[in-house]
């Protein structure tokens, strides 16, 4: 999870966290201010960890008082302990920084979160870069579901690889990148829509 403090998560298969590591030094200093995470389930850890980011005062821009995204990304061959864990967190996420008081100087809110909650995820890795989600956003399965159907694929055998929420002259949009039967796919895919935006395929691993 990262914002401008980076903080890796690490969980075992019923979703408990194990381990943080903080992965640059505002991380660190955010993961030695919160000791008593191991066993916590993985969202109440994510929900404390955007609290302390929060507290710190790293979740807004200092240049125009927006909120930062916050990003979800998994390790390439993580598994997830079910389906829907990238969603879980990613909507964590985004009802803590909603319930968050941005009345401070030091916030301001935009509803901009990561999953990527980035995202978010984890099946075979899975990364998930997601905002804040607005009323009219799509869900990840959902993204997933007609990326697939438009590369004419099905969920198995799928491994993803990176899952990110970003804006482009006002658009939202999904970039989700995956591999199947050898070959790399990205796809942009409307965050409110759920239309295709880019399709690209790569060849022969």
């Amino acid at each position: 999870m990262r914002i401008n403090p980076e903080v890796q998560i690490e969980y075992n298969k019923e979703g408990l966290v194990t381990r943080l590591d903080g992965t640059n030094p505002a991380g660190e200093e955010i993961v030695a201010s919160y000791p008593d995470y191991v066993g916590k389930d993985s969202r109440e850890v994510v929900q404390d960890l955007v609290g302390l980011i929060h507290d710190a005062g790293h979740l807004v821009n200092e240049s125009d008082g927006t909120t930062r995204n916050i990003t979800l990304e998994l390790e390439p061959g993580s598994v997830m302990p079910h389906e829907d864990f990238l969603n879980q967190l990613s909507n964590t996420i985004q009802e803590t920084v909603m319930e968050l008081d941005f009345s401070t100087p030091n916030a301001q809110a935009d509803s901009s979160s990561s999953q990527t909650s980035s995202a978010p995820p984890k099946e075979p890795e899975n990364s998930a870069s997601t905002e804040e989600a607005g009323p009219n956003r799509i869900t990840l399965e959902q993204v997933k579901e007609n990326a697939l159907t438009y590369a004419g694929l099905s969920g198995t055998e799928v491994i993803y690889d990176n899952m990110e929420l970003d804006e482009d002259d006002g658009v939202p949009y999904y970039e989700i990148e995956f591999h199947h039967g050898g070959f790399e796919y990205e796809v942009e895919v409307h965050a409110e829509t759920g239309n295709i935006l880019i399709y690209e395929r790569d060849g022969e691993d």
